[in-house]
């Protein structure tokens, strides 16, 4: 019976004026969604301004053929919004006046009843502000029926009259009841009242828009309600109903009451029920009625919350018939609203949501390629500028990503990335859907990281979950929810790889915090519990404290109660690692029962073709191995070998967790093996331990291990197949250290399989291949250094053949020699971690490009070995100047490997009275006498030199040393025998494990014999063969002076007085050549690291810092600052001859790291010096001036500086030194030794 007169375009704003009685519309549903001013169903009320409800009533009034001017209807209605409270009544009474007048005209003009005027009468006459009130109100609609009954009959002058008179007496409503009954007659009452109902329902409808009153939408309500009484047929009942479904929606949704949803909900259905199919009406309604089942549904499932988890589909059967039904009502829809009908994008829209829902809670991977087909129909007819169309986006890439985690093809990803960056291209900067898109495709790069192992893929991933984060401001908390769960997620998983322990901390904080915003009841609280609980069991592993175990378990228990049915499975799965984990540390049976449980229905619960299935048998499958390792139940083993085939059989192949489940499975082999003396298990351990160490892709730690069992099975049975195994352990172990990850971090994992390299070169020795032992040895030793050294490779070779490729390297190890990898962002604030993340992603980024371009050189011809370990052969070249001995300390052997110059074969002499367990000892009684006499730093103080018992003790030691190793390498190198004509041959010693903190050079027996190394060879050391390789002099290289550098005086140091006695005792021995002095205020870094780019020899007289878990941040402390060692490295040229460190313990390693010349002696060689003369403890300051005084004496004898002698120059300086002060005197000689050529 009304059409709306839509002012803003919204369909319940504007006022009901009747059209054709037999042809009502019904107000048209939209799909606005905002506070409580909609309706479920679409249509909703909003506040209009007064001037927008003036500039409707006059285009209302314009409609009827009135020429009044007069006519104020402006003001009337301006009077009508602000009464009670600012209107004039006396104005009121003025226009009504106005109004009486235009009534009157229009009766004179036409012939039409003077309707209305009775309670204008009335009102005058009992000054009534409630009649007043309402008056303006009813005048707008009575005067408009008044012009339709015009329409639809011939109205008399006589009746207009007794109808006037009528209504005097007994007011409007008899008035209106009298109009009806004699001008239109008795059939039109139940119309005319049917229309005052619907309009009283509107105007109080319009009240509740600007007051907010529930009490008015419940006499909207009540209106309706009478209304329907005469509402006859079913086109006008429908429509009512249909009203009424909505005025229900609205209470419910401002009441939280259920009962108005239920009412909403029957009084549509009935009102679909009674159209025909065809109708025009259909697809609104059926429209509104899929908004109230829909939110039927959730209220079903998710509870008074609609962040509330629902029941999995298992746990309430009758969910998933009623999302089923919900979903037909859906695609019924779709199916009858024409192609060209601007609700369409939305209904299609609506549908491809709910078949989300209905995949989510299943996880049924049949219903995804349906759900990508509607969205695809939606974005189709969405229109380019609205904001929706990106939502759309966003989730047709999320159902694309789980559609490849489900299946595990690569296409799927591919579309999943491609969709979400079309998606963030689009979403305005300061919109929710930002973060949303960023987070999207950080998860989508964390997948693909999973798959491919590329760091790349991690660092991508976690800056895209890094920008959600940071632009999410103002979004709601459930955005800010997923996206710190995102970027925790994806800072675990790189942890896992990588090893930072910031990206841990970093894992925990942002998880804690999402997991704030996810109350107990949140529809996504499960999955940051999940990922708390992958926390928590991360750092178990790491620390090995119960409460982390017990917290993950939790975290996960209570994660399982929530998960719907889709990832059912995969938490149970998870639970089950958790109380296998918890078994091993505790031994508790019903803990690792409870994990086979939890995994056995897992399993169940994965279809076959689900590619997480072969991960859950493998979990499956550990479980049972830890029951057999507790009560050694035969059944148990076989079935977990069983289990874990199934899992490699389900594995792709080329996925880098088959490496992992290889090396599982071999374990497990291992440990049937040993129990049951099987040898075949044997056999199949080596078998799938070798397929584990090969595989093209895995984690380098597993790889590794799996290599040195595969090696250490060979070896138990003689078979020379180990030196395939311990070759391929030695050729992963860069990669676990690998130049991309922090320098702490690097020297960390290099500690869990230092001794590889050693165990290898046993192994080869006790083939008979000497040659192999050495090529071992030094590839597994100072890797790091041999790391930054490959950066400074001089490619003039490489230039000549390809100058543009050789550019390319140029500039990559350019731009990583510049800066290496923090091990934590030296600044506070989301700011600078945001910077310091970018930084080490782009470290990262340019480490990936330099070993690409490492690959295309080795390509070349002639190139094919650019920048690896050194062969045998090579390695022979380092014997130029002096016999060099590598010595290798196992636990089952030690031997000592000989270079020689001119000499085409490695020279093999077994030890067989020196053992590992001797030299560890050593060494920790060595490191006892260090500390006991309290040798730390250059000083004045005066230390404990004197101290006698470790006098004794280091008496010990060096006779121990002598007569087991050093007196039997010499005696094999026929040195034994002096002769007084000739000058001593040098030696230079390459030392592995704990030897590297034993004074090899001063071994001897000092007690009673006259036996001492240096009455037989002059020693020197060197941390790897390779860096004398690559420093050998080129030939007529010019000599470019002295630096003499001193600071007796440094804040926070103590003084060194006897640096002053030094310099100017050089000033006079250096006199004769080019040389530059800066001491004091002058020795700033940048003034020292300038003249050092200038000269060829450096004395340094000054305190100097070693930093050991990263050596390049050692440094010497200089006037306002420091030098470090990555300052030196990246700015002084290759081939610098000689650095005099007149310091500190400039040559003490890392016992963590022995073989990796963790100081700055090393330092020194790596930033381009061929010789360094350093300590490996501190020395005295009195004793300083007088080695400096005899070593260049020595150099200079000749009064031409030789580089070569160097060695020679300090075996003289130590020995002056020992004369005058003693030789027992240990502690202040033996520190000074000789590194490099």
């Amino acid at each position: 019976m009304f059409q709306r007169i839509h002012s803003d375009g919204n369909p319940l704003c504007g006022r009901f004026v009747p059209e054709n009685p037999d042809s009502p519309e019904p107000s048209s549903a939209g799909s606005s969604h905002d506070s409580d001013d909609h309706t479920i169903m679409g249509a909703g009320l909003q506040s209009n301004s007064n001037e927008s409800e003036l500039e409707y009533l006059l285009a209302g009034f314009g409609t009827l053929p009135w020429q009044v001017p007069s006519f104020d209807w402006v003001n009337g209605n301006r009077f009508r919004v602000l009464a009670p409270n600012q209107g004039n009544i006396s104005d009121m009474s003025m226009i009504l006046e106005h109004i009486q007048t235009a009534i009157l005209a229009r009766a004179q003009l036409q012939g039409t009843a003077t309707f209305g005027l009775p309670e204008v009468a009335r009102h005058k006459d009992e000054e009534s502000l409630f009649h007043l009130y309402n008056i303006v109100e009813t005048l707008i609609d009575q005067l408009a029926i008044m012009r339709q009954a015009n329409l639809e009959c011939s109205i008399q002058e006589p009746y207009c009259t007794h109808f006037h008179e009528f209504s005097k007496r007994l007011g409007f409503e008899s008035a209106t009841t009298h109009f009806a009954l004699t001008v239109l007659g008795p059939a039109s009452l139940d119309k005319i009242k049917l229309s005052l109902f619907c309009v009283l329902s509107d105007l109080h409808c319009e009240a509740y828009k600007q007051q907010r009153a529930v009490e008015d939408n419940v006499a909207a309500i009540s209106y309706v309600d009478e209304a329907l009484h005469y509402a006859h047929d079913d086109k006008r009942k429908s429509r009512c109903l249909f009203k009424l479904s909505m005025l229900h929606s609205i209470q419910f949704l401002r009441t939280e009451d259920a009962d108005y949803l239920d009412a909403a909900l029957d009084c549509c259905e009935e009102s679909l029920s009674l159209i025909p199919n065809n109708d025009p009406d259909r697809p609104q309604l059926l429209d509104g009625l899929c908004n109230l089942r829909q939110e039927h549904y959730r209220r079903t499932a998710f509870g008074d919350s609609i962040n509330t988890i629902p029941p999995s589909f298992e746990q309430k059967p009758e969910l998933k018939h009623g999302l089923q039904s919900l979903i037909e009502l859906r695609e019924e829809l779709v199916r009858i609203t024409p192609q060209n009908d601007p609700s369409r994008p939305q209904r299609l829209y609506s549908l491809a949501r709910l078949l989300h829902i209905v995949h989510f809670e299943s996880g049924d991977v049949a219903q995804l390629e349906r759900n990508v087909s509607v969205y695809h129909d939606a974005l189709e007819l969405i229109l380019d500028e609205d904001i929706e169309k990106t939502s759309c986006m966003i989730e047709l890439g999320a159902l694309y990503l789980n559609w490849y985690v489900l299946t595990g093809r690569h296409e799927h990803l591919e579309k999943a990335m491609k969709t979400q960056a079309a998606a963030l291209l689009r979403a305005p900067l300061d919109h929710s859907t930002r973060p949303l898109c960023l987070n999207a495709l950080g998860s989508c790069h964390r997948i693909r990281y999973r798959r491919t192992g590329e760091i790349a893929d991690i660092d991508t991933a976690i800056a895209y979950h890094t920008q959600a984060v940071t632009s999410i401001c103002g979004a709601s908390s459930d955005i800010e929810s997923a996206c710190l769960q995102g970027l925790s997620t994806a800072l675990l998983t790189r942890f896992q790889r990588l090893g930072d322990i910031s990206d841990l901390d970093r894992s925990f904080e942002h998880c804690a915090s999402a997991t704030q915003l996810t109350p107990r009841g949140h529809n996504q609280r499960f999955v940051n519990l999940m990922q708390l609980g992958f926390s928590y069991r991360t750092r178990y592993k790491l620390f090995k404290k119960s409460e982390d175990i017990d917290a993950a378990i939790d975290c996960l228990t209570e994660a399982v109660s929530l998960a719907p049915t889709g990832r059912l499975a995969e938490m149970l799965n998870h639970l089950g690692s958790l109380h296998r984990h918890r078994f091993l540390q505790f031994n508790q049976p019903s803990d690792i029962q409870t994990a086979i449980e939890l995994h056995t229905k897992s399993v169940s619960l994965t279809v076959s073709d689900d590619p997480n299935q072969s991960g859950r048998l493998t979990n499956l499958s550990t479980a049972l191995f830890a029951r057999f390792n507790s009560l050694a139940q035969p059944d148990d083993i076989n079935l977990a070998i069983k289990r874990q085939h199934e899992a490699i059989s389900k594995m792709p192949e080329g996925h880098p967790e088959n490496s992992t489940m290889m090396h599982e499975l071999g374990a497990i082999y291992a440990s049937r093996s040993w129990h049951f003396k099987d040898e075949a298990s044997l056999m199949s351990a080596r078998h799938w331990f070798e397929l584990a160490a090969v595989h093209v892709l895995g984690q380098p730690q597993l790889q590794i291990e799996a290599a040195l069992k595969w090696a250490r099975i060979n070896r138990s049975l003689s078979t020379p197949q180990y030196i395939d195994a311990f070759g391929r352990a030695l050729e992963l172990m860069p990669q676990f250290a690998w130049l991309g990850c922090a320098m702490g971090q690097r020297y960390e994992r290099i500690a869990t399989f230092s001794e590889i390299p050693i165990e290898a070169a046993a192994a080869a020795i006790e083939l008979n291949r000497p040659d192999l032992a050495l090529e071992w040895l030094e590839q597994g030793r100072s890797i790091v250094w041999t790391q930054i050294l490959g950066l400074r490779t001089p490619i003039d070779d490489l230039r000549e053949v390809n100058p543009n490729l050789a550019d390319k390297i140029e500039s990559v190890a350019r731009r990583l020699g510049s800066g290496v990898a923090q091990d934590s962002a030296t600044e506070s604030g989301p700011v600078s971690r945001l910077r310091f993340e970018e930084e080490a992603s782009e470290y990262r980024s340019l480490v990936s490009s330099w070993e690409s371009l490492l690959r295309q050189v080795r390509e070349l011809q002639g190139f094919n070995r650019f920048l690896l370990p050194n062969k045998v052969s090579a390695l022979l070249e380092s014997a130029k100047n002096s016999v060099i001995i590598m010595i290798n300390i196992d636990r089952t052997r030690c031997d000592a490997l000989a270079l020689q110059p001119g000499r085409p074969d490695v020279m093999h002499i077994p030890l067989p009275d020196f053992s590992y367990s001797q030299c560890s000892q050593m060494r920790n009684q060595m490191l006892e006498i260090l500390q006991g006499t309290g040798i730390r730093a250059r000083n004045n103080r005066k230390p404990r030199y004197g101290f006698s018992s470790g006098d004794d003790t280091l008496e010990n030691i060096l006779a121990s040393l002598w007569l087991a190793l050093v007196r039997p390498v010499l005696d094999a190198l026929g040195y034994l025998v002096v002769s007084d004509s000739t000058e001593l041959p040098r030696v230079t010693w390459c030392t592995t494990g704990p030897l590297a903190f034993l004074p090899l050079h001063a071994a001897g027996l000092y007690h009673s014999s006259k036996e001492r190394i240096y009455q037989y060879v002059v020693s020197s050391y060197v941390p790897s063969l390779s860096t004398i390789i690559n420093h050998q002099p080129k030939h007529n290289e010019e000599f470019n002076g002295v630096l003499v550098v001193g600071q007796a005086a440094q804040t926070g140091c103590s003084l060194l007085p006897g640096t002053v006695v030094e310099l100017k005792m050089l000033r006079e021995k250096t006199k004769c050549l080019e040389s530059v002095y800066l001491d004091e205020e002058y020795a700033t870094p940048k003034a020292v690291l300038s003249a050092m780019q200038k000269t060829s020899w450096v004395h340094l007289a000054c305190h100097a810092s070693q930093h050991l878990s990263d050596p390049t941040a050692s440094a010497f402390q200089l006037h306002g600052g420091t030098l470090s060692l990555a300052d030196m490295i990246l700015h002084l040229r290759h081939g610098a001859d000689l650095a005099f460190l007149s310091a500190c313990e400039t040559a003490t390693g890392d016992s963590k790291v022995p073989d990796e010349a963790v100081h700055l002696a090393a330092g020194m060689l790596i930033s381009g010096y061929r010789t360094v003369i350093g300590t490996m403890w501190s020395i005295k300051d009195v004793d300083a001036p007088l080695v400096s005084e005899y070593f260049y004496s020595k150099m200079l004898e000749d009064g031409i500086p030789d580089n070569g002698n160097a060695a020679r120059a300090l075996h003289h300086a130590v020995s002056k030194l020992r004369d005058t002060i003693g030789e027992r005197e240990f502690l202040r000689w033996i520190p000074y030794i000789h590194l490099g050529m």
